[in-house]
C-alpha cells in the first residue's frame, strides 16, 4: 500500500514538470527572437556633404555674455575727418580739476571745425562728442584751461572769440564733461616711415647770421705753365 502511494506521488510530480516544460517551450517558441548584431561600416563625412545656412536670421547664441556692439556710437571709423583739437575721455580726465570756456554746443561738426580754421590758437580749443537724451550726437567747444571760473572768463575775454551776439561763453569745470563724454578712444598719431611720406619742418630763426660757405682754393693757379718732359731718343751706332 505504502509502495503504490510512493510511485503515485512519483508520476503526479512527472507530470507537473512536464506541464512546465511544455509551458517553457511553448513561451520560448512565441517569443520574438533578438535581432543579430550586423557591424556595418559607416561613410565618412565631409564638410561639404553638409548644408551650410546661406543667411543667418537671428543670431542669438552668447548674447548676454557678449553684448551687441554699437558701432555707430563707440568708434570713430576715420580719424582723418577729426582735427587733434577732437579729444576723448582721457583728456578731459587729466585735466578734470581744471576750468574752460565753454564756446559752443552743437550738432554739426562741420560748425565747429569751420570756426577753428579761422582761429590762430586752435592749440588752446578742445571738443567732444556727446549723446542727448534723444540719443542724437552734438559737440562741445572749449576754450583754455584755468585755475579758476573767472581765470577762464579772463582768459576767453583776452582771446575775443568772436562768437555772435547771441552766442555767450560760460566757465565750467573740466570734470563736468566726464559723465557726458561718448565711449570712444582715440589712438596715438599714426608716423609714416616711408622715404616718399611727407615731412614737416619747423624753421627757427638763430640768434646770428651764418656766413656763407666758401669755395676752397685751388693749391696751383689755373695760369702756371705745365712741365714738359722730353722723351730721350735712342741711337744705334753702325
Amino acid at each position: 500500500m505504502a509502495a503504490a502511494n510512493k510511485n503515485s506521488s512519483f508520476i503526479g510530480w512527472l507530470i507537473t514538470a512536464g506541464v512546465f516544460c511544455v509551458i517553457w517551450l511553448g513561451t520560448w517558441m512565441t517569443a520574438t527572437p533578438p535581432k543579430a548584431t550586423q557591424t556595418s561600416k559607416t561613410a565618412d563625412i565631409t564638410s561639404q556633404d553638409l548644408p551650410l545656412p546661406k543667411k543667418i536670421e537671428n543670431f542669438t547664441q552668447f548674447s548676454k555674455e557678449v553684448p551687441v556692439l554699437d558701432v555707430s556710437s563707440t568708434l570713430i571709423r576715420d580719424l582723418r575727418n577729426y582735427p587733434a583739437e577732437f579729444k576723448d575721455k582721457k583728456y578731459f580726465e587729466k585735466h578734470k580739476r581744471s576750468w574752460t570756456m565753454q564756446v559752443m554746443d552743437v550738432a554739426e561738426h562741420d560748425i565747429i571745425t569751420g570756426y577753428l580754421k579761422g582761429r590762430n590758437d586752435r592749440d588752446k580749443f578742445a571738443y567732444f562728442r556727446y549723446k542727448n537724451k534723444a540719443g542724437e550726437s552734438r559737440y562741445i567747444l572749449t576754450y583754455g584751461l584755468a585755475k579758476s571760473s573767472q581765470d577762464a572768463t579772463n582768459l576767453a575775454k583776452a582771446a575775443d572769440l568772436g562768437l555772435p551776439s547771441t552766442v555767450a561763453a560760460v566757465p565750467e569745470k573740466m570734470e563736468r564733461y566726464l559723465s557726458m563724454i561718448d565711449t570712444y578712444e582715440r589712438n596715438d598719431d599714426i608716423v609714416d616711415l616711408a622715404p616718399n611720406a611727407p615731412r614737416k619742418i619747423r624753421l627757427q630763426a638763430t640768434k646770428s647770421q651764418v656766413p656763407p660757405a666758401t669755395p676752397k682754393e685751388t693749391s696751383k693757379s689755373s695760369n702756371s705753365t705745365p712741365v714738359q718732359h722730353v722723351k730721350p731718343q735712342n741711337t744705334t751706332s753702325g
